[in-house]
């Protein structure tokens, strides 16, 4: 998906290099996941996400230059009320 100069695309295990510089502890309170403290660790956690049947996990980046900004997700899907959630969201701080 693209749209206001960002393109989602499916996230996958090996975007956690190019994000986890992103990733401090406060940035990342109030996630329902443990901090990671490595690249390996978000790897891990990014492998989880994608192979969740229940949720579909994006990278964010910049529509124009191809760069990681982020992450986020769409979970909980409710077809019986035409909604789903959005969670799994954390952007750089640049």
């Amino acid at each position: 998906m693209t749209g206001y100069g960002l393109s989602l695309i499916p996230l996958a295990p090996h975007h956690a290099e190019g994000l986890f510089d992103f990733v401090d502890a406060t940035m990342w309170a109030g996630m329902a996941a443990p901090l990671p403290t490595t690249s390996h660790e978000l790897s891990g956690l990014f492998a989880a996400r994608v192979e969740d049947p229940a949720g579909l996990a994006f990278a964010v980046t910049d529509q124009r230059t191809g760069a990681l900004l982020g992450t986020t997700a769409l979970n909980g899907f409710e077809p019986a009320q035409q909604r789903a959630e959005v969670g799994g969201t954390f952007f750089g701080r640049q």
